[in-house]
């Protein structure tokens, strides 16, 4: 890490990372991409988002990282609302709250992302975005069962017409706040490899720059070093 990173002490990142891959991998790897090159950041939130039914790992181990703290490094785990709009808001308090340098999201974290990004006009790197979330739900409607304990007991996701509208109703107006000076504070990052978000066309209508990395739709600890954090720094600078 670039020794202009290291002396920033009110360095602050904010993730939205789904848990798609499964378990608690996922996140570790993404987390140990991050606090591995940011070491002497403040507290990095990262928010939990409602990405299908996945969610990372068990009780024990989600506790044991949301107490983890090296020097200046705090990880802080938030579970989001289901509900677009709302999941919206607790963002949005949670960065007038903490002040974030940057965010980086991934598929829909990505989505929510750009809409807060834009709203408050913060630097924000959207990897692998997942544009029209409407379309992955209408494969998934049913009932389906977290894969570890939610903060507020609730272990089913129902996926639904009414969950679909709701996601419709923010997916049309998720650009309302973008305009083409944002273009040098919202970046989007590309998998080569992903077979589930296909939106960068999408993405270009409305900002410029564009970045590819060779992997797929979640990045591996190793991509996160090598392709989101040099890009995410590259924002804050």
């Amino acid at each position: 890490m670039k020794e202009g990173i290291k002396r920033n002490s009110l360095l602050r990142i904010m993730l939205l990372f789904s848990g798609t891959g499964g378990g608690l991998r996922p996140l570790s790897r993404i987390l140990s991409g991050f606090l591995d090159e940011f070491a002497d950041s403040l507290p990095c939130h990262l928010l939990e988002e409602t990405h299908q039914m996945v969610r990372f790992g068990e009780v024990q181990a989600k506790g044991n990282l949301l107490d983890r703290q090296t020097g200046k490094q705090q990880v802080v785990l938030h579970d989001l609302p289901l509900h677009p709009k709302e999941a919206l808001t607790f963002i949005e308090e949670i960065c007038k709250q903490e002040k974030p340098s940057v965010l980086v999201g991934n598929s829909n974290g990505a989505f929510l992302a750009q809409i807060v990004a834009s709203r408050l006009e913060i630097p924000a790197l959207l990897g692998n975005p997942y544009l029209e979330m409407t379309r992955f739900l209408i494969e998934r409607i049913g009932i389906h069962e977290y894969k570890s304990p939610r903060a507020n007991g609730q272990q089913q996701l129902v996926i639904d017409q009414s969950l679909i509208d709701k996601f419709a109703e923010v997916q049309a107006h998720q650009w309302d706040n973008s305009r083409p000076e944002l273009s040098d504070r919202i970046w989007g990052l590309f998998g080569e490899n992903d077979h589930l978000a296909h939106f960068e066309p999408l993405f270009l209508q409305h900002y410029t720059r564009a970045y590819h990395f060779p992997g797929g739709h979640t990045p591996t600890a190793e991509e996160v070093r090598e392709y989101y954090v040099p890009l995410a720094e590259k924002l804050i600078q």
